[in-house]
């Protein structure tokens, strides 16, 4: 029987073993296996990633630190954005293009386009639901304002339609009648 191997890539070398006892917890096979798998639920790691973009704190400090010291704030950024215009470069010489055109987008947008890289390095890495949260957490800032003004529009068009407001407005005080089917 031909060897077979733990990863799609012949080069890896890790066999997979044919012993009936392999497998089992603490074997070197498992631990090879499930050591990229990212720690927590993914409940947990996607609420953190949105936590780690709008925690109030990191804001305040940020624009503290923006006020204070302007020179260095823009050094910091413009050397992030270079960062990234360098990974760029790095992948497109290895021939990974769709990765060099994010980081080269990372690269020229600046206070937004690191840490985007940075969400989709984690989705790349394997963790999806952490890398999202970043996602969500760098975007909700400029969304929420445009989701509100959207749904009070909305409600404005919808009031505007006759009989609509009333059917709105008993419906809201209307005694809730649950059926059974």
């Amino acid at each position: 029987m031909a060897d077979q191997l733990l990863s799609t890539d012949p080069a890896a070398g890790q066999l997979l073993s044919t012993d009936p006892a392999a497998g089992v917890s603490g074997s070197p096979a498992v631990a090879a296996a499930t050591s990229n798998q990212p720690a927590g639920s993914a409940v947990g790691r996607f609420v953190s990633g949105v936590a780690q973009n709008l925690n109030p704190i990191s804001i305040v400090s940020g624009i503290t630190q923006a006020v204070a010291h302007p020179l260095d704030t823009a050094k910091a950024q413009w050397d992030a954005l270079e960062a990234e215009r360098g990974k760029a470069y790095d992948l497109a010489k290895q021939g990974r293009y769709s990765e060099a055109v994010g980081h080269f987008a990372a690269g020229v947008l600046p206070l937004i386009g690191p840490p985007a890289a940075h969400a989709g390095e984690r989705i790349a890495s394997g963790d999806v639901a952490g890398g999202l949260g970043e996602g969500v957490g760098l975007i909700a800032p400029a969304v929420l304002p445009v989701a509100k003004a959207g749904a009070g529009a909305a409600t404005e068009t919808a009031r505007a339609i006759p009989g609509v407001t009333e059917v709105l407005e008993r419906g809201a005080t209307a005694p809730r009648r649950s059926r059974m089917l």
